[in-house]
């Protein structure tokens, strides 16, 4: 704990101080904790937290900055889960903690496969929430959301724009680890393949393997390079070997295929190499492929043959 602070009647700074605390008296933590967070100097940092309800010794409850207290145990997880709170409120935070414990506990492939499906969905939730949220609290303040590196291990928080929008990814990096110490191939396979998606840094983002990126939110398709071909063959093969991990490799296909048909989507490579690539997998399709998706690939080969009258934007790498 700081060595002295403020105990106030509501949240926030400009509350009314209803006590002063110094260091070494004790606080009891009621639970409750403020759906925003403050920046206050102590000393020469600044802390950034929310504010939780506390009991003084003479009975009084109030408000006090968490960054400032010094709780019995592990004080970061104590601020970490006062941060989820904060942000994502009580369900989400104890799902968390749950998930946290299970984390533990993965000895098998099917392990390994079943918290990655929940540290994925976990993931979701969480940004989910954010995204939603309409920040209450103080002017001015942009909440630093990289604590959540600590909150959320196995993912790693980037900014994905201007705004400072932020976005949790998953580090394949340490899903890896954790495959290679399981007997049994299936987590292995499915975690080297997505390290091919995400070949510079094993790290999820918003641009795998198949996209150019031009700038924090936007990217081109690399169709035409032979990698769209390339990814739904190994796809083909992780789903013979893969079967725990079904409906991640479905839903990776659908990113490529996203990647080939998106209407807004503008192109690296020449119209030749990108008719080219597209004859290859509709001449000898990837198995993953169903006759829906091979219907649409077919509609969207033929606005290639004049891309420019289709309003499609195609070699842009000739412009660097």
């Amino acid at each position: 704990m700081a060595d002295k602070i403020a105990v106030r009647e509501q949240a926030g700074e400009k509350s009314r101080e209803i006590a002063s605390v110094t260091q070494g008296e004790k606080l009891t933590d009621l639970g409750r904790v403020s759906n925003f967070v403050s920046n206050i100097h102590l000393g020469d940092s600044l802390l950034q937290g929310p504010w939780i309800e506390v009991a003084l010794r003479d009975g009084r409850s109030g408000w006090a900055f968490a960054a400032a207290l010094s709780p019995q145990g592990d004080r970061l997880e104590w601020l970490l889960q006062k941060k989820m709170q904060c942000f994502f409120g009580a369900e989400l935070s104890a799902r968390r903690n749950i998930w946290l414990n299970d984390q533990k506990q993965m000895n098998t492939e099917s392990d390994v496969a079943r918290q990655y499906k929940a540290s994925m969905a976990l993931r979701d939730a969480v940004m989910a929430r954010l995204a939603a949220r309409s920040e209450p609290g103080e002017a001015d303040l942009t909440p630093d959301f990289f604590w959540l590196n600590d909150a959320l291990p196995g993912f790693v928080v980037q900014r994905m724009d201007e705004s400072g929008r932020v976005f949790c990814f998953a580090d394949y990096r340490i899903w890896q680890q954790l495959a290679r110490s399981t007997p049994g191939e299936q987590d292995d396979r499915f975690f080297d393949l997505k390290q091919q998606m995400f070949p510079f840094d094993s790290i999820e983002s918003k641009f795998p393997v198949w996209t150019f990126q031009t700038s924090l939110e936007e990217g081109n398709s690399r169709l035409g390079a032979g990698i769209h071909l390339q990814m739904l063959k190994n796809i083909d093969e992780a789903l013979l070997v893969c079967p725990l991990f079904k409906e991640e490799l479905v839903a990776d296909k659908s990113l490529i295929l996203n990647d080939i048909l998106d209407s807004k989507m503008s192109y690296r490579m020449a119209e030749d190499k990108i008719r080219e690539e597209l004859d290859q997998i509709l001449s000898n399709p990837p198995r993953c492929l169903d006759d829906r998706d091979l219907l649409a690939l077919q509609e969207r080969r033929k606005l290639f043959d004049q891309p420019a009258a289709n309003g499609i934007r195609v070699n842009l790498r000739a412009g660097e």
